[in-house]
Parts: C-alpha cells; sequence; structure tokens
C-alpha cells in the first residue's frame, strides 16, 4: 500500500472521528450546529460514499461515512429505547429468552444495540437485509455476535417485487429499484416457531413483511 493509498484510507476516519468527538458541545446551540453541520455536509461530500471503521455500541463497526445514526444515537440518549423495553418485558411475561427479528437490519445498528442493553433476555436474534452493500457490512459488524444474519428480501408471500436502493441517506434503503428481485416471507426464511419480538425498519413497507408472519 503506497502512502498515498494510506492517507486516503486515514482523512475520512479523521474526519468523522472529529465530527462524532465534536458534535455534542457544537450541537448544543443553533449557531455552532450550523457550522458543524455545513463541515459535516462539506465532508459528506468529499467521503459520502466511503466505508469507515468507528464504535458503535462498545463494538468496533464499520459504516458508510454519510449515515447520520452515530449523530442520532449521541443527541438522543433513549434512541430506539422502546425497543430494548419491549424486548426486556416481553421476556419477562413469557419468563423465557425470546427471539427477535429485526427486518430492515441494514449495518446492524439496533443488533447492535439489542447486544450491547438487553442480550441477557435474547435467545436468537435474526437480522435480515436484502440491500447487497448493507448485507456485506452487516455480516462483518455482527460476526463473532449472537446475531444470525440473512441476506432476503421480504413480502407478505413469495413474489417478484422491486430491488432494493438507497432512499433518504445513506443508512436507508426501500423496495424503488426498477429490477425485480424474489422477495419470501418471515415464516418461510425462519424455521420453527413464531418470534417473540418483530422489528421491522422497511420504509413504508412494513406491513407487506408483517403479513408474511402468520405462524403463531
Amino acid at each position: 500500500m503506497t502512502e498515498r493509498d494510506l492517507d486516503r484510507l486515514t482523512k475520512p476516519v479523521l474526519a468523522h472521528r472529529l465530527l462524532t468527538r465534536t458534535f455534542l458541545l457544537m450541537a448544543a446551540h443553533p449557531c455552532t450546529r450550523a457550522i458543524w453541520q455545513r463541515a459535516y455536509e462539506l465532508a459528506v461530500g468529499v467521503w459520502g460514499d466511503e466505508d469507515i471503521m468507528t464504535t458503535l455500541h462498545g463494538r468496533k463497526a464499520t459504516i458508510n461515512f454519510a449515515n447520520p445514526y452515530p449523530f442520532y444515537a449521541k443527541e438522543f440518549a433513549n434512541y430506539n429505547a422502546p425497543l430494548v423495553e419491549i424486548i426486556v418485558l416481553t421476556s419477562r411475561a413469557l419468563e423465557h429468552k425470546v427471539q427477535v427479528v429485526d427486518v430492515g437490519a441494514a449495518i446492524g445498528d439496533t443488533a447492535l444495540l439489542i447486544i450491547e442493553r438487553c442480550s441477557y433476555c435474547v435467545a436468537a436474534l435474526d437480522c435480515v437485509e436484502g440491500e447487497d452493500r448493507f448485507y456485506l457490512t452487516l455480516e462483518h459488524n455482527l460476526e463473532g455476535t449472537i446475531a444470525k444474519t440473512h441476506r432476503a428480501v421480504l413480502s407478505s408471500k413469495v413474489e417478484t417485487v422491486s430491488s432494493l436502493v438507497r432512499s433518504q441517506h445513506a443508512g436507508t434503503a426501500s423496495a424503488q429499484g426498477s429490477a425485480g428481485v424474489r422477495a419470501t416471507t418471515i415464516d418461510d426464511l425462519l424455521a420453527g416457531g413464531a418470534p417473540d419480538v418483530i422489528k421491522v425498519d422497511t420504509d413504508g413497507y412494513d406491513g407487506r413483511v408483517i403479513g408474511g408472519q402468520r405462524r403463531s
């Protein structure tokens, strides 16, 4: 690897680290937040499509530079806390560890949150992602954890649906592509009984995903 190649790898990581560490301080005031936002936009314009290494929920993880999740998690201390509470309360009510399914798992940020905060009450964590680049990152980020990854697109039945494409920002994808892909159902994807908790984040297709889970 040449010095130039190393320099290209280092700059986005350092830039993202600086943005992350200054975010809370600068976000507290409108003027400084505007400065931070402008710096973020400029950095995204240069490195937005690059993958960098950062820390998510106590673990080293790969994330797309433009993915806003690290900043959401910093600004909102209870971001996604209701999901954690649902998992814990379901486990208590059933009096056993629960099976959790994360549909639209993207790079694994929600799974890493679950692992950090309530893995003690999770018997199985199945993460489903159908966008190719997200899936590869998901698989890497969850290696060695309790999570099992599945590369699949889900619907209410086995059918052909629009392919997944990046939509609102680098952290999400939805079924709006021009190509067709084969979709399956939660029931067909997961053998055995029904999951205890299902989290779905599929940008408007949540109802169709849930419609494919009929096993009780």
